[in-house]
């Protein structure tokens, strides 16, 4: 009887550990998709301002 109810502690948490590395692999790739699109925006962002001259030549 106890050997029966230790398979099945060992299956749920098996199953409930299975289920939580599927949800950290997919928070994974979330996160390293939002990394590539800020990274992304941020060399965009520098691209675009290199060069500009916010004063419209000498201040003095």
């Amino acid at each position: 009887m106890f050997e029966g109810y230790m398979v099945s502690m060992k299956d749920h948490i098996s199953e409930e550990l299975s289920k939580l590395m599927t949800e950290v692999a997919s928070a994974n790739s979330s996160i390293a998709a939002v990394e590539t699109f800020v990274k992304t925006e941020l060399a965009t962002l520098h691209n675009s301002t290199t060069g500009v001259d916010m004063y419209g030549g000498d201040l003095f």
